[in-house]
């Protein structure tokens, strides 16, 4: 299936930009401010604390705004996630009639697993890596990638991105489900439908059961389904007519539309109530900010452009890997010079995708040749 290139520079952009955001989080001796409808009075108090100008302020807190909008980036990654595998899945039951499971689930599984497991041997051995937990009991259940029970002290356990690889888990396993809904309905119904499902899930969350951001955040994938639902519905708008839903979602009224969209998400932050709305109203908003510019630098940056695409092919990877080692290399750079910090992250940003696809390559060479083996093996013995 051919790939959508400003997609893949999207991808490319959303993971180095939460990389970077690590990086930030873990250099800075006191924690940013949350962003939310406290955010700019909190960091005017910060910078005159620091005793910052006009100007510096206002750098300051443009560049805070763009790091924490990073947070957003997660839920661009679980729509393109509905948007791929949707897409994939439309191709596949127009081209066969229908979706064989058994390969489908298999395919998840090797594309998966191997390299979860792999990461796990990284953050045993790897040097300068940063270990904040003792390895225990909760290692082993880390294996499965299940981070279900106990969920607050194993969501967040060791790595603590890998808990979107228990979310996109969830959703894979409740895909088949959902495909069932969305081809029986239109784009817009099944969207209202998964819409509705997961306020009201999102309402149990927060109000019935009262349970902490484990859950929310994609402990229960009922509370991120709006995003990857949004995904798949955008999956079919686009299989309709690719480039006239490439012009609306890539054009310049798009990104203006963005500009109302995030900030409208980012005041949800407000309360529980608005709680209800933050991720999937961000989400949007910020695929209709970045989705424009990530088209004009697929069309108009040239190495640019191929080198987002690129850290775009290994995103999933460089997400699974690059936490432990931002944290070490945070640690380390607090009470440096902003500077040398700056110049030390930006060249982590790059040094992160070749090492994901480092390992991404080497456990899919792995990986290919025990699959061979054992298919050598069980025809000699038949």
């Amino acid at each position: 299936m051919r790939r959508v290139e400003w997609m893949a520079v999207l991808r490319g952009m959303c993971s180095l930009w939460i990389v970077y955001f690590h990086i930030l989080t873990s250099y800075l001796t006191h924690p940013l401010p949350g962003l939310n409808r406290e955010f700019f009075t909190k960091s005017f108090d910060r910078f005159e604390a620091m005793g910052l100008n006009a100007l510096q302020s206002a750098f300051t807190l443009a560049h805070d705004v763009w790091a924490f909008m990073s947070m957003s980036a997660v839920g661009a990654f679980i729509l393109l996630s509905g948007f791929g595998l949707t897409r994939s899945a439309m191709r596949e039951c127009e081209q066969q009639g229908g979706i064989n499971w058994k390969v489908w689930a298999s395919k998840r599984f090797w594309r998966l697993y191997p390299f979860l497991w792999f990461a796990h041997l990284i953050f045993l051995f790897a040097p300068w890596i940063a270990q904040p937990e003792p390895i225990d009991y909760r290692f082993l259940l880390s294996l499965t990638g299940i981070r279900a029970w106990p969920m607050e002290m194993i969501i967040f356990y060791a790595n603590p991105s890998w808990w979107f690889f228990w979310l996109i888990l969830q959703l894979y396993l409740v895909y088949p489900v959902i495909l069932w809904v969305f081809r029986r309905t239109n784009p817009w119904m099944f969207l209202a439908i998964m819409l509705g499902l997961t306020i009201f899930g999102r309402y149990l969350i927060l109000f019935v059961w009262k349970d902490w951001r484990g859950m929310i955040i994609g402990g229960f994938f009922i509370a991120r389904l709006g995003e990857f639902a949004l995904g798949m519905a955008l999956a079919a708008l686009y299989r309709s007519a690719p480039e006239k839903f490439t012009a609306r979602l890539t054009g310049w009224r798009t990104f203006l539309a963005g500009c109302i969209v995030y900030p409208l998400g980012v005041m949800c932050y407000g309360n529980l109530t608005s709680y209800l709305f933050v991720d999937v109203l961000c989400a949007l908003g910020f695929m209709m900010l970045v989705s424009p510019v990530a088209k004009v630098v697929a069309d108009h940056t040239g190495w640019l452009g191929a080198a987002l695409a690129f850290a775009g092919s290994v995103s999933l990877s460089t997400f699974l890997l690059h936490q432990p080692w931002t944290i070490t290399a945070g640690n380390a750079m607090q009470g440096w010079p902003w500077w040398q910090y700056g110049l030390i992250a930006l060249l982590m940003l790059p040094l992160m995708v070749v090492t994901a696809w480092a390992c991404e390559w080497l456990v899919a060479k792995v990986v290919r040749f025990l699959r061979r083996q054992r298919q050598g093996g069980v025809t000699s013995a038949d």
